[in-house]
């Protein structure tokens, strides 16, 4: 952001919008250059990019009991920048979502069983041989 006496030019570079108030009303900014002269305000810059968060490693309890070491990456992007800060304000997108998925990670395991997690691991297991195999396959049928 460049101050030139009562303006504001702001550059918005990839991978990210810019949000302001023009004429009274909240708008996206796109990638580019962008001249603001009183009363339009420039707000802030939001990423798009997809983002990954790490979320604590925590000990949740399966339904059956078995306590489980959960360590998990969340990957998004935001894709209405208004809608965000419209929802989220200045609480911080980062925390919420960490708060979710959290949250959604717990709720699920407690709804199940050790033997329902095994029984989904293993189907993806196979499925990964299956893919692996004919890939292999493949592979050495063109040798």
């Amino acid at each position: 952001m460049i101050q030139i006496g009562e303006w504001q030019l702001i550059r918005v570079d990839f991978g990210r919008v810019g949000v302001a108030t023009i004429a009274g009303e909240m708008r996206i900014l796109e990638q580019g250059l962008h001249l603001f002269e009183p009363p339009d305000v420039f707000l802030r810059f939001v990423n798009t990019r997809i983002q990954i968060l790490n979320l604590p490693t925590c000990v949740q309890e399966s339904s059956d009991y078995v306590p489980l070491l959960v360590k998990a990456n969340i990957s998004y992007h935001i894709m209405d920048p208004l809608m965000c800060i419209d929802k989220i304000q200045d609480q911080g997108a980062r925390k919420i979502i960490t708060e979710v998925s959290s949250a959604t990670i717990a709720a699920i395991i407690r709804s199940s069983t050790l033997g329902d997690m095994a029984m989904a691991s293993k189907k993806a297991v196979k499925g990964h041989e299956a893919e692996g195999t004919t890939f292999h396959e493949k592979m050495h049928a063109r040798f």
